[in-house]
């Protein structure tokens, strides 16, 4: 499918998901991603959801930077680096617990916010790794009473705990899981650094 995005040359075809095509383009020499709405899916609106949450959360330098967006479509920073799960073997064990910690800290502002990302029990595509994560795909994300950021994103690092341990980082699952029932009771600040103190010491 062509597609014409103003101000946007050479758009190429990177990837189709349930929603939205995804294409790399160049807005003024600069890398970007542009993401178009499927005309046929049921559940319209998802790319102007989008748009509206990278807008709030860009302030918080979370998400790729959102350069516009259209009706049916957004134009996005593009962001080069490895997904976690492909970033991780190859990666040292400082650097994986720096990196767990900043989605942690990304994830306890969204948390704060009172929105929901989702997918971040199983973020296999949602978080690219370059120098710092970068979270992706901001679809479904909601507003919401009793967000799961900072506890879904650590059942994640549960799924994964063979392979931190190949890396010299073992997780104390019961220790870890306490600390996740005292945070999820009032989301305090003092339960919070707890956990990220708890991955400090790993």
């Amino acid at each position: 499918m062509k597609i014409s995005i103003p101000n946007v040359k050479d758009l190429k075809f990177l990837a189709k998901g349930k929603r939205a095509v995804v294409y790399k383009g160049f807005l003024n020499g600069i890398p970007v991603v542009v993401k178009k709405e499927k005309p046929d899916i049921k559940a319209k609106g998802r790319i102007k959801n989008e748009a509206r949450w990278l807008k709030i959360l860009n302030k918080y330098q979370i998400g790729p930077r959102l350069y516009f967006s259209g009706k049916d479509y957004v134009v996005c920073q593009f962001i080069e680096g490895d997904t976690i799960l492909r970033w991780i073997p190859k990666s040292k064990k400082s650097e994986i617990k720096k990196i767990i910690i900043e989605v942690l800290e990304q994830c306890r502002i969204l948390d704060q916010l009172g929105i929901n990302k989702k997918e971040l029990h199983r973020p296999l595509k949602h978080i690219i790794i370059k120098k710092h994560p970068v979270m992706i795909d901001f679809e479904r994300t909601y507003r919401t009473k009793r967000p799961k950021n900072v506890t879904q994103f650590c059942q994640f690092i549960f799924s994964i705990s063979n392979i931190l341990k190949e890396k010299g980082i073992k997780i104390d699952k019961e220790k870890l899981k306490k600390l996740l029932i005292n945070y999820k009771k009032r989301m305090r600040e003092k339960d919070f650094i707890k956990i990220i103190s708890f991955f400090k010491k790993i």
